[in-house]
């Protein structure tokens, strides 16, 4: 059999503190249907120190194809090293996938990239392998752009798939024990894909997207769920899903099933919090007893001027209020999402999200937050395409811009706000216990010391003189 090299580029500075990152899901789907004909040889730069060594020895051999997952951020930089480390060392084809090469047109610009493999891979790879292994032409895959005698041809897209007819994740492609020995532990699992809002920040917007919601279906859900704890034991099933309550119905019949069969896991969601706050009591008793522990919502700002803007809704701070107490009630921890340096939104709006986000977690001190990062523009969002016809932006030549989230093409940001942003964010790292997922001991025990001090800064708003933001370079 032919092989093939899938790769997983590291994604940031958490990287270098967490010794078991999550499992390298994009790439365990994709080989759901190529790993059936195909020697699949997956390399971790997250956890393999030594990537260039064995990437090499595996370049030796008669390779198919390298594909990479990419994501908007720093992962870009990653694997356009990588790239080229792979380019100057062999001349098999490149592909890219994933999130940034599905929005990013210019991706197959670059001279290190073959073919790009524009949203869901897992049928578009298996044609991709079959038709390359068989020098076959690539016009007839759908979902792919690709290079023909220095010319771009750009193929029809793909349709959704439909999710029951997949394959369960090939796991012996990977050490799970690599994945899964930290406390807590995790199996990340995405049982549905796309969201039906129309936020206009979300990578969703895009019009190629095909971003109409599509799932397992109960039945399937608990079968594959049932595969995963066959394989190891976790801590958690952490279901990554856009949006998980989408289908309420779907979510009720899949909690019956554990409850049924008396499956014991606990198990963590992401969802909004219009589907939950209209939902009764006993729904979240349920949630609770079939093992449901946290659920992540994008709540994205304080300011309803900035979330009707966003989310092109009100900001119900009352019925986050109710959600929040209830979700303290069954003890289901709430992991909320806020962003800063978005288009028209002023200090006195940054100052309304920090003051909700201290409100939420006085009523529920268990509540989670996300770090408090500026906004990122995908490109062909409706947020992009609003701020390019605008002239407010401008289209991106490269990849550079979208390889630092800290210096993020947001022109509307003054330099007093983005030295507020840079506060904000360091301080959100320890404005709850999410420094408890880290492995350091150093770490963790800087936060813990240093938490009281970052709930001082946000409550008050006083970023200046934070000599400490130094010591994130020394942890890195």
């Amino acid at each position: 059999m032919k092989n093939i090299i899938l790769i997983q580029p590291r994604i940031g500075d958490l990287d270098d503190v967490n010794k078991h990152p999550f499992l390298p899901l994009g790439l365990l789907s994709t080989s759901r249907f190529i790993s059936r004909d195909y020697n699949i040889k997956i390399i971790d730069q997250r956890i393999n120190k030594n990537w260039r060594k064995e990437l090499k020895k595996e370049l030796n051999k008669k390779t198919l194809f390298v594909a990479l997952t990419v994501m908007t951020g720093p992962q870009v930089d990653s694997a356009t090293k990588i790239s080229k480390f792979i380019r100057k060392h062999s001349d098999t084809q490149i592909v890219w996938g994933g999130p940034h090469a599905t929005h990013f047109e210019k991706t197959i610009s670059h001279n290190f990239i073959d073919i790009v493999v524009i949203g869901e891979g897992e049928l578009t790879f298996y044609e991709l392998a079959n038709a390359l292994k068989e020098e076959r032409s690539l016009v007839d895959i759908k979902g792919i752009v690709f290079k023909k005698h220095d010319k771009i041809i750009r193929n029809p897209e793909r349709s959704p798939i439909r999710m029951d007819i997949l394959p369960t994740l090939p796991l012996n492609l990977i050490d799970v024990k690599l994945y899964t020995s930290q406390k807590p532990s995790f199996w990340t699992f995405d049982s549905s894909r796309g969201c039906p809002h129309d936020c206009i920040f979300c990578r969703n917007s895009a019009p190629f997207l095909h971003s109409q919601w599509r799932g397992f279906s109960a039945k399937s859900m608990y079968e594959r769920v049932k595969h995963l704890l066959k394989h190891k034991k976790t801590d958690y099933i952490w279901f990554i899903d856009d949006n998980f309550f989408a289908d309420i119905k779907r979510i009720k019949s899949f909690i019956r099933i554990i409850k049924e069969n008396r499956l014991k896991f606990k198990w963590i969601v992401s969802g909004t919090f219009d589907v939950l706050a209209n939902q009764k009591d006993s729904f979240f008793s349920d949630l609770h007893q079939s093992g449901c522990r946290m659920i992540h919502m994008g709540i994205e700002s304080g300011s309803s001027k900035i979330v009707k803007f966003l989310k092109n809704k009100e900001l119900n701070k009352k019925k986050i209020l109710a959600l929040n107490k209830k979700l303290k009630k069954y003890r289901i921890i709430p992991y909320y999402n806020f962003m800063v340096g978005n288009y028209k939104e002023k200090i006195s709006d940054v100052k309304k999200t920090a003051k909700f986000m201290l409100k939420l977690q006085k009523d529920y001190p268990n509540a989670r937050f996300s770090v408090m990062y500026s906004l990122a523009l995908y490109p062909h969002t409706k947020l992009f395409n609003y701020l390019l016809d605008k002239n407010i932006i401008k289209p991106n030549k490269d990849d550079k811009s979208y390889a630092n989230w800290d210096t993020p093409s947001t022109p509307w940001i003054t330099s007093k706000m983005q030295k507020l942003i840079e506060g904000f964010t360091f301080c959100s790292l320890f404005f709850d216990k999410k420094y408890q997922l880290v492995d350091s001991k150093y770490v963790k025990l800087f936060a813990f010391l240093y938490r009281p001090i970052a709930l001082f800064r946000v409550k008050n708003m006083y970023f200046n003189h934070m000599p400490e933001k130094r010591l994130k370079y020394i942890f890195n």
